[in-house]
């Protein structure tokens, strides 16, 4: 009789790892036969999508914390609507476990850009936390016209660019000082940070800009071996993987809210291209005297960088 494999581990007559990635939301045991991954419980996998999300059904407005296994739909009860159960066809019903009750001086409590917003007065503003344990509040106003208007989250700050709000601090406090050893890292660190974020807010934006500012200004007033890219093979590469991810397409409407509401507060999209323009410049003149290779690097937002000889003189190019 075939011993059936442990946890984790799958096949017949000889058990091998299942190798699925929890990180994904997908379950460590996967099936025993073909060693197939699953989602883990209470999760769906949308179709096409290599991870798992989590079904987050409302449990006032759903009948289960399961949902559907590719559209993630929870089963609703009767009156609630969406995927999770948590709203009402009139945006001044709120989902109770009796069906939708319509209020007459206030707008319901509501899930909306990952922030549960609580029951609200007409003409108050509500203030919570920023969703996905970022930093700062996101506000929304109730409206007695329209209902809830659409959240604004513009002060909120990822946990994960906290740590460079307090070097952008440093930098423009005097209290620390760029040299080429705080340029490597530095540029370093904003690839490593920009290169995990799939979702950005306007304050990450305006940090990791400015940062790339202080940064590209430094690097484009050295000359000679005194660029930080004669000491580091992976600097140039760094600047400009941070520099395309704060030009994705995705990021427009921050770059917007950003020249809006805080004119100055960072170079914006055209001055940041400008800024890589001057570095690519600074390195083109530097090329004979460092023996620096020529550069040639493509990224996702940022088509070409490339910095060479051409012909009897300097060559460079930058598209974006």
């Amino acid at each position: 009789m075939d011993q059936q494999c442990p946890r984790g581990w799958w096949g017949s007559p000889t058990c091998g790892p299942c190798n699925c990635d929890v990180h994904k939301g997908f379950d460590p045991n996967c099936n025993k036969t073909n060693g197939q991954c699953h989602c883990k419980e209470f999760h769906y996998r949308p179709r096409g999508s290599d991870s798992c999300l989590p079904c987050d059904c409302y449990p006032v407005g759903s009948t289960s914390r399961s949902c559907a296994p590719h559209s993630g739909q929870c089963p609703c009860r009767p009156g609630a609507l969406g995927r999770q159960c948590n709203s009402c066809d009139s945006p001044f019903a709120e989902v109770t476990a009796s069906g939708c009750r319509v209020l007459y001086d206030a707008c319901p409590k509501s899930l909306r850009s990952g922030v549960w917003w609580p029951q609200t007065k007409f003409g108050v503003l509500a203030t919570v936390p920023c969703p996905r344990g970022a930093l700062g509040a996101a506000v929304r106003l109730c409206d007695e016209a329209q209902g809830w208007l659409e959240p604004d989250l513009f002060n909120c700050t990822s946990p994960a660019f906290r740590e460079l709000s307090l070097l952008l601090d440093g930098l423009e406090l005097n209290k620390t000082a760029l040299d080429t050893m705080e340029a490597k890292k530095l540029a370093q660190r904003l690839r490593e940070v920009t290169g995990h974020t799939d979702h950005y807010f306007s304050q990450d934006v305006r940090v990791t800009a400015r940062l790339l500012a202080h940064l590209l200004a430094f690097e484009s007033h050295q000359q000679g071996f005194g660029l930080t890219a004669t000491q580091d093979a992976h600097f140039n590469e760094n600047l400009l993987w941070a520099g395309s991810a704060l030009l994705a397409p995705e990021t427009g409407d921050l770059w917007a809210a950003l020249g809006q509401r805080a004119p100055g507060g960072s170079p914006g999209s055209a001055g940041l291209v400008r800024h890589l323009e001057e570095y690519a410049a600074t390195l083109a003149r530097n090329m004979e005297l460092t023996y620096l290779n020529p550069v040639g690097l493509v990224t996702p937002n940022i088509s070409a960088l490339w910095v060479g000889w051409g012909g009897a003189g300097q060559g460079r190019n930058l598209k974006v």
